[in-house]
């Protein structure tokens, strides 16, 4: 689509498009709602878990608008009345989960029709490798209907695409890709505003905002505890005693390639996982 379809699909012309890639249980909606926070005039379009290869603005499984959410069913009948509620020059954000930005040489498709040369940034969001494991098994064991072999699988193959987004996170060939380390963005006002400086954002508000409502809020906390209290370090310690928790990382330990590839981003968890392969893991 060209980008007169596009926009007038989507209702205004936006100033900035960023295009975001995380992994489940990454701080995804926790980022997106600051970014939105620090939108130009904080007029910000939000598209929510998009389908990989369809237009977002038909792909969107759920749609905030200027902060407020929207049902998405209703909302892709009437985009454009939404989309001039943000007006021209408004940020619009579009995110992924638990998948990966294509290399640059090969054909984008991810966004199905919506032309790549449009995104200013592709946001890739990372957390360290120990707590997002427990945050995203955590999860998975709150829900019945998955059994222990169900949710092991689950997290197995999710530890393949998180390794594959290690690689983006340290390759710097693509000059459109930015990295954002949820456990810094916690940790660091001044590494929040650093960032929004580097996407050419105004820092309106640096806080780190509510506990998001999307995926049922803290794996371990709910939605109820602020996000000053979240403690999101701490996860690998709470399910340091789990007993398919410990059973996934022995797998992981046995990926040499993973390992080494940790050491470089996440050297802590590099050595925690060494000490499974040496027999010394907890």
């Amino acid at each position: 689509m060209t980008p007169p379809e596009l926009w007038s699909d989507l209702g205004f012309v936006p100033g900035q498009v960023i295009r975001v890639f995380g992994m489940r249980r990454s701080g995804n909606h926790a980022i997106v709602d600051w970014l939105a926070r620090n939108a130009p005039n904080q007029r910000s379009m939000f598209l929510n878990n998009c389908v990989p290869g369809k237009l977002p603005m038909r792909g969107f499984r759920t749609i905030t608008v200027n902060g407020r959410r929207a049902p998405a069913k209703t909302a892709r009948g009437s985009l454009s009345a939404l989309g001039a509620e943000v007006g021209d020059g408004g940020l619009l954000i579009f995110s992924y989960e638990d998948v990966m930005p294509v290399a640059p040489d090969r054909e984008d498709t991810v966004s199905g029709r919506f032309d790549p040369a449009l995104i200013g940034t592709d946001l890739v969001l990372c957390r360290s490798f120990l707590n997002w494991s427990a945050s995203l098994l955590k999860k998975m064991q709150g829900n019945d209907g998955f059994s222990p072999v169900r949710r092991g699988a689950s997290v197995l193959r999710a530890i393949e695409i998180y390794h594959r987004m290690l690689g983006l996170v340290s390759d710097a060939s693509d000059a459109r890709r930015r990295c954002i380390c949820y456990d810094d963005w916690v940790a660091s006002e001044d590494y929040r505003a650093g960032v929004l400086q580097d996407l050419g954002l105004p820092v309106t508000d640096n806080t780190l905002g509510k506990v998001q409502k999307y995926g049922g809020g803290s794996s371990f906390q709910g939605k109820k505890v602020s996000a000053a209290h979240l403690a999101t370090d701490e996860r690998a310690a709470l399910m340091a005693d789990d007993a398919e928790y410990k059973l996934i990382l022995g797998i992981a330990a046995q990926d040499q390639r993973l390992v080494d590839d940790l050491a470089g981003l996440f050297p802590q968890d590099a050595e925690q996982l060494k000490s499974f392969t040496a027999g010394t893991g907890p």
